[in-house]
């Protein structure tokens, strides 16, 4: 990847720029995009290098448990429980594989309450699990969407996820779809009255890698969703209050640029 530098001579030009030593930075732009590229190698290399020997070792725990299940009590109960981790780590090297972008898009006009409403469907069991219930109000009678749908889908179970994990048990989800005042362009909301984010976790949350201190994922659920929500001449910004709770709003324009 090539990259403009610029010169900073100042000292202290360099020092409140943050800079190295050697005085040269990159525009924000190509510092997102040198992001991208260097996440994006890390996780196909991690793909390829370890999702082969994973399926060996699902295989290889499947037989075992096939084979003696008759002659060992309680087989079951220390295999489920290491397949289920196998899961997990499938489902994080399934998200780098997102945050590369090395999967093949299949654009097509789409219904984005129909994608939205399939991702409420598959998020329903653990927003029961914890108590969420989850409201969806959409405005009838929209336009399709040109859009990968399984991409956009995705930035919905990342918002749902968040949403769920966002309080201890109970509260709500709202999700809103409608149209901007011009009628260009989709608006697409979750809210929650979880325990909101402060403001200097805000500017971060879009961060590869950026938890808030949450043990469960690696942090990049909001990075493949910005990043996907760009790839669709969209935008996905948030806003949040303590103990109030968080929204976040997707724009999509109804002639939506695909970017590869």
């Amino acid at each position: 990847m090539h990259a403009n530098y610029e010169k900073l001579d100042s000292p202290q030009g360099q020092a409140k720029a943050g800079l190295s030593e050697d005085g040269y930075h990159l525009s924000q732009k190509e510092f997102d995009d040198n992001i991208y590229y260097t996440l994006g190698t890390m996780a196909a290399g991690i793909v390829h290098e370890i999702r082969n020997p994973l399926q060996s070792i699902r295989s290889t725990m499947q037989l075992v448990e096939l084979k003696y299940k008759d002659k060992i009590e309680h087989l079951h109960q220390y295999i489920q429980p290491l397949l289920e981790e196998l899961n997990a780590v499938n489902e994080m090297l399934t998200q780098f594989l997102h945050l590369a972008r090395v999967e093949s898009k299949i654009i097509d006009l789409a219904d984005l309450t129909q994608i939205c409403h399939r991702a409420v469907t598959l998020m329903q069991p653990q927003a029961m699990l914890y108590g969420v219930e989850i409201r969806e109000r959409y405005l009838s009678d929209l336009p399709s969407l040109l859009c990968d749908a399984r991409r956009i889908q995705q930035i919905l179970i990342n918002l749902l996820t968040n949403a769920i994990n966002a309080r201890k048990r109970g509260g709500k989800i709202v999700i809103c779809l409608s149209l901007d005042t011009s009628k260009t362009k989709f608006v697409l909301r979750v809210a929650d009255d979880g325990l909101g984010i402060g403001e200097e976790v805000l500017q971060k949350i879009f961060d590869p890698f950026f938890t808030k201190g949450c043990k469960d994922g690696v942090g990049i659920g909001l990075t493949i969703s910005q990043q996907i929500a760009k790839e669709h001449g969209g935008i996905l910004s948030a806003a949040s209050k303590k103990n109030v709770g968080t929204v976040m709003t997707l724009i999509l324009p109804l002639q939506t640029p695909i970017n590869s």
